[in-house]
């Protein structure tokens, strides 16, 4: 984008707005970055842009499609690594996902660091409450909790259920 025109940089990062509405549900909302981004003929900024334009709208669409048949469930969890240990624990939680996803009514995972701190991030969605407790007291992933003294000081456990289905709309 910036290669194209430097100004374009002003509207970098896309930003977004997620409400919760009355109706049991939440919206998602985002301005087309090509609406923003071109304001003089440009070609190769446009391209640029509308390309934006198509993997913003795929990733609203993603992130607000509802395949579950039931409330969706959500197991987080936050672990303060030992200090020097950081990159081989990401490797070593890597080998956790396929695990999970060998779980009936696994729906996604994601992890990382946390920025400019030692606690690194994980979560995991099922499609309810029972597959996602069956995961986490799984007999291999248990042993994977009990290596716990081996990579982390502290762990922040969450499970809970979002209320609410989401709907996503772009403003040109």
């Amino acid at each position: 984008m910036l290669r194209h025109d430097l100004t374009a940089g002003l509207f970098a990062p896309v930003e977004l707005i997620l409400i919760e509405e009355d109706d049991d549900q939440s919206s998602l909302t985002y301005v087309r970055p090509s609406s923003l981004m071109v304001v003089e003929t440009n070609e190769p900024l446009l391209a640029a842009a509308r390309e934006l334009d198509a993997k913003l709208q795929a990733l609203a669409a993603k992130v607000t499609a509802t395949k579950a048949t039931g409330p969706l469930a959500v197991l987080e969890a936050a672990f303060k690594i030992i200090p020097g240990k950081e990159t081989a624990f990401l490797a070593y939680q890597a080998s956790v996902v396929p695990l999970a996803a060998a779980q009936p009514g696994f729906r996604a995972a994601y992890s990382g660091p946390v920025r400019d701190t030692t606690w690194v991030y994980f979560g995991a969605r099922f499609d309810s409450e029972e597959q996602m407790n069956a995961w986490h007291g799984e007999a291999r992933h248990r042993v994977i909790q009990k290596s716990a003294p081996n990579w982390w000081t502290a762990l922040y456990l969450r499970k809970w259920r979002p209320r609410c289905r989401a709907k996503s709309s772009a403003i040109a």
